[in-house]
């Protein structure tokens, strides 16, 4: 029905509104980055729940959602800000509570807790914050417009900010009033320290380093001996002081700050942050989550467990042994950094999560079929206003009528409803979620992954399927084109092979050996609204729109099987020897290759790798009962785990009375 598709657009486009956790509320923007994604998701999940189907939030690692500062007051209450948000936690950093949300233009960029309830915060455009009962904070007026990076305090009166083009500002009367000290720096200020009332660093791009000795009255230059960006700084003395930046750049002085050394740590990772559990254990961390720590006060160090996925852009210690990471991830150590265990769940809508539901097949459950779209959108103005009703609401909405249409009948094989999250910045939810299903060996037959549907100015019809290099990708688009005839849809089939786009959530299938292909409309009739504010839902064609929605979802119908009896009995044709061994693919192969075992019953099944003389060099499977289809692969290693070289190689299966091979070639 177009009125329901529709009206799933018009909630995603934020152009009616709707109840979200009991408040009417509508979507401005789907935008990975911005936190109306949340309130998506919880609208998907919550109409695929309404269907009756069991809907699970699938978290996606490394979350677009950054965090660029953590800081504890004590062992037991910390604060962690995100690019809009500001959580806090009263137990140790098991738990965590929003505190602050912000408005999707305020980005948090440092903390400072006095106690452990009173806490500062700063961030972009002059955002200054400060809770005095540790859970609720009041935005305070600041004297200047500009970003605010960095922020330190001596005592309850005494304080400090920089920011940008070489501004520091300082308080000395608890953060009411400010007032701007004169810098020999232009560059834009990243943090500050003190180690008492007179002594004090700040530092930034192009290797500055700003120093006081009169309690930030006054600065005067440093010689960094860098023009790296240096982000962070920690101050064990007046004396002895550490900074870290871009290019693996470590700084350290043992004299104030009259002569600083590199230490060289054989890396040109960007570096963010650097603390001290001890006077001799210390941590740094930086870009793709790498880490540095010392056991000698910082004379030597040695890369160490990375702390997660991302970029790490701070990091606090809270015991001996206990420190805390952020940035891309949120992370935790116990054992002085040796040993990182993410923590993003414990935070509150701070995950992205792809969303999917599942019906079950009563017959072959293990088969699945998989209909799927990305429900994130960008535009002009991603952080407040995205409607993206073709990118991809179009998409979005025919799974969730496809769930509709769909939910009061059985299938003998499992039907999976996908909605993909950060497709925008780089298929990022499906490429986890298949490369999770291949490492899972899930037996997936098709993908039909929908994107921008919806679309067709000159009314021809025209609708592109591609469908790749892969023949069985290939044969789901061909079925595709025949059904449309046959059903006698108003729609001119196009099916891409060898000039196919990867440009969407199918090719992540393709990366992991399944088969997979996109509909999409005409690339030569393309919407002039993509990425825009103006991507609305008048800007559609319903008959186009409704045509495309009709033979996806009903192709998917067919190829899983309408199972009319409810018996779960499936009349199985004959597979000679009873089981079948498919064409590996692909072939030749580099990495791994991938092919499928189909059996008219369950029967034990022996699966082993020969070379060209006939020796094994190692068993897949042996003697494991298999029903109907089963994928598999070989990682072109041998039983002890090690690589075999280029050459020719036979997979031979056999149930005991009946063998089947098929050669392959391994090319490194």
């Amino acid at each position: 029905s177009i009125d329901s598709i529709y009206k799933y657009e018009e909630y995603l486009t934020g152009e009616r509104s709707f109840v979200i956790d009991g408040v009417s509320d509508s979507l401005r923007t789907r935008y990975a980055n911005s936190p109306e994604i949340f309130k998506a998701q919880k609208y998907l999940a919550d109409r695929l729940s309404s269907y009756g189907y069991n809907v699970e939030l699938d978290p996606v690692a490394g979350s677009l959602t950054t965090m660029y500062d953590v800081k504890f007051a004590d062992q037991t209450t910390g604060w962690l800000g995100n690019y809009a948000d500001i959580f806090g936690t009263g137990d140790g950093g098991n738990t965590w509570r929003k505190q602050w949300a912000g408005d999707g233009t305020t980005w948090i960029w440092s903390l400072y807790p006095l106690s452990s309830a009173h806490t500062f915060a700063v961030g972009k455009d002059g955002l200054f914050l400060e809770t005095t009962d540790g859970h609720t904070w009041q935005r305070k007026s600041f004297p200047s417009s500009d970003h605010l990076f960095g922020i330190w305090f001596r005592n309850d009166s005494s304080g400090w900010i920089c920011a940008d083009y070489g501004q520091i500002f300082k308080t000395t009367d608890g953060g009411n009033s400010w007032t701007l000290k004169s810098t020999p720096a232009t560059s834009r200020l990243y943090d500050i320290c003190f180690t008492d009332d007179s002594h004090g660093w700040a530092v930034g791009r192009d290797g500055i380093i700003l120093y006081s000795a009169d309690g930030g009255e006054s600065w005067n230059l440093q010689n960094s001996g860098t023009g790296s960006r240096l982000y962070g700084l920690y101050a064990k003395s007046e004396l002895v002081v550490f900074a870290v930046g871009w290019d693996g750049t470590l700084l350290r002085t043992t004299n104030g700050g009259t002569g600083w050394n590199s230490i060289d740590l054989q890396t040109g990772t960007y570096l963010y942050d650097i603390d001290f559990f001890d006077d001799n254990k210390g941590i740094i961390v930086g870009w793709n989550g790498k880490s540095y720590l010392t056991n000698d006060g910082g004379s030597t160090w040695v890369e160490a467990a990375n702390t997660g996925s991302g970029n790490m852009y701070s990091v606090e210690t809270v015991s001996a042994t206990t420190a805390f990471a952020c940035g891309k991830n949120f992370a935790k150590t116990t054992d002085n950094g040796n040993s990182w265990n993410s923590i993003m769940h414990t935070l509150p809508n701070a995950q992205l999560h792809n969303v999917v539901a599942t019906k079950e097949g009563t017959v072959n459950s293990d088969s699945q079929f998989i209909i799927c779209a990305h429900y994130d959108d960008t535009s002009n103005d991603p952080m407040n206003r995205a409607p993206g009703a073709d990118d991809n609401g179009s998409g979005t909405a025919a799974v969730l009528e496809a769930a509709r249409v769909l939910k009061d009948y059985r299938f003998e094989n499992t039907i999976k409803f996908i909605l993909f999250t950060a497709e925008e910045q780089g298929l990022v939810g499906s490429a986890e979620y298949a490369a999770d299903a291949a490492a899972g060996h899930d037996n997936i037959l098709a993908v039909f992954n929908m994107d921008m549907i919806g679309f067709d100015s000159d009314l021809d019809g025209v609708v592109e399927i591609h469908g790749g290099y892969d023949t069985d990708s290939q044969q789901i688009a061909f079925s595709l084109q025949s059904n449309a005839e046959t059903w006698a849809l108003p729609l001119s089939i196009e099916v891409k092979t060898g000039n196919s786009s990867g440009a969407s959530d199918h090719a992540s299938f393709w990366n992991n050996g399944f088969p997979a292909v996109m509909v999409i409309e005409d690339f030569e009739d393309f919407t002039p609204y993509y990425h825009t504010t103006n991507d609305l839902l008048s800007t559609l064609q319903p008959t186009f729109y409704l045509a495309n929605a009709k033979l996806v979802i009903g192709s998917l119908a067919q190829s899983a099987i309408p199972d009319s009896t409810g018996t779960g009995i499936r009349n199985t044709a004959a597979l000679p020897d009873g089981f079948l061994l498919s064409e590996p693919r692909p072939n030749p192969f580099n990495s791994d290759v991938r092919f499928k075992i189909r059996t008219a019953e369950k029967q034990r099944i022996t699966v082993s790798v020969f070379d060209i003389s006939g020796r094994r060099i190692v068993d897949l499977l042996k003697d494991v009962p298999l029903s109907f289809n089963t994928i598999l692969r070989w990682n072109g290693k041998n039983s002890s785990g090690r690589d075999v070289s280029s050459a020719a190689y036979f997979i031979r299966a056999g149930n005991g009375r009946f063998w089947q091979q098929k050669k392959v070639v391994l090319l490194r």
